[in-house]
């Protein structure tokens, strides 16, 4: 009887010395190689080179990772397992991919120290993968594994919050006062929206109220088109009188959706700096938050509306989101395609584009 109990003690010593070993301060746990942690009778791969973290703490069924801002961790399974998070509402940019033979979770908490709870599920379906910044949640969900009581999917919570695009009256193309360089407002919105439906002339197509370098191409290019202005002539990139004429002339029966000039301008100065290093995934640099102001600038770059990255709360964390709009930024210039080497990256091609927009 004795000898039963003593097994008995044994076991349950046994099951909680992982999360005895791998409970730490900060600073004591600092992933700059792999670490394999258990769970149940599942082994994890704990990695990521900006992976410090305050610490892992494992349960029968689960276990729990305190990150600290700014860094970022990828837990991987060579069983496909679903491995289903919660940050009981703490905001984290995660990435879960799941494959025929393993799946992985990449978390990364930008600016805030959270705590995440990682619960291991079934097997989970081969080929899915989903990327969000959420506030708590299961991104994936699986049968099987574990005896927990089936709980019904809920949606991701998702951050941002896009109001629905109200139709609005026609943008006015009569513009009495001189827009140039430096200027800003709605005028400057109302010229920039009608100068984005040509390509030709604004392939940009930001929409910004600041009248920056872009800007000034764009009516260079509109004045050399309707014979107004050449390059070097008085003039030349400045709405005035003749060039406000043609404007009214050729943009005067547009109509439809003016979102833009429906909401209150906004004063975006395009930001102070110059682009030097190359960035990357889980970088942390003043650069990164440059990039961020210069990508938000740009409806189509745009990080995030609203929380964590959107215009005004952009930082020096590189995370998923930023390399989201940096691939979105390098399609739409022609820089680089999934699949091909760089895709994602701010390397020599991006930065000189960016520098370009910047007036650099």
């Amino acid at each position: 009887m004795k000898l039963k109990s003593f097994f008995t003690f044994l076991a349950v010593l046994l099951g909680l010395l992982p999360a005895m070993i791998l409970s730490a301060a900060y600073n004591d746990v600092s992933l700059t190689t792999d670490a394999r942690i258990t769970v149940g009778s599942e082994t994890l791969t704990v990695s990521g080179s900006t992976a410090s973290v305050a610490s892992i703490v494992v349960t029968a069924n689960n276990f729990q990772v305190a990150l600290q801002p700014g860094s970022s961790i990828t837990i991987t399974s060579n069983s496909a397992t679903d491995l289903n998070y919660s940050t009981g509402g703490a905001s984290v940019e995660a990435t879960v991919t799941c494959s025929s033979s393993s799946s992985s979770l990449a978390l990364s908490s930008p600016v805030l120290a959270t705590t995440v709870t990682v619960t291991l599920g079934g097997t989970c379906t081969p080929a899915s993968s989903s990327s969000n910044p959420v506030g708590g949640g299961i991104i994936s969900s699986g049968g099987g594994g574990l005896s927990i009581p089936p709980v019904a999917p809920t949606p991701a919570k998702i951050q941002a919050t896009i109001p629905p695009m109200a139709s609005g009256p026609a943008i006015s193309a009569v513009f009495t006062k001189t827009l140039s360089f430096g200027s800003r407002g709605s005028d400057v919105t109302r010229l920039q929206t009608l100068l984005s439906g040509d390509s030709s002339i604004y392939p940009e197509g930001t929409v910004s109220s600041y009248f920056g370098p872009a800007t000034k191409r764009a009516v260079g290019r509109f004045q050399e088109k309707y014979g107004i202005a050449k390059p070097g002539e008085s003039g030349y990139g400045t709405v005035g009188p003749k060039t406000g004429a043609k404007l009214a002339e050729t943009f005067g029966g547009i109509s439809g959706t003016a979102g833009e000039e429906n909401a209150p301008a906004k004063e975006l100065p395009l930001p102070v700096g110059i682009f030097t290093k190359p960035l990357r995934l889980g970088v942390i640099n003043p650069e990164v938050k440059l990039l961020q102001v210069t990508l938000n600038l740009d409806s189509a770059t745009r990080l995030i509306e609203s929380g964590v990255g959107s215009h005004g709360n952009e930082s020096d964390y590189f995370g998923a989101l930023t390399e989201k709009a940096v691939q979105r930024f390098q399609e739409k210039y022609g820089i680089a395609k999934p699949g091909e080497s760089g895709y994602g990256t701010v390397g020599p091609k991006t930065r000189a584009q960016l520098n370009k927009i910047i007036g650099r």
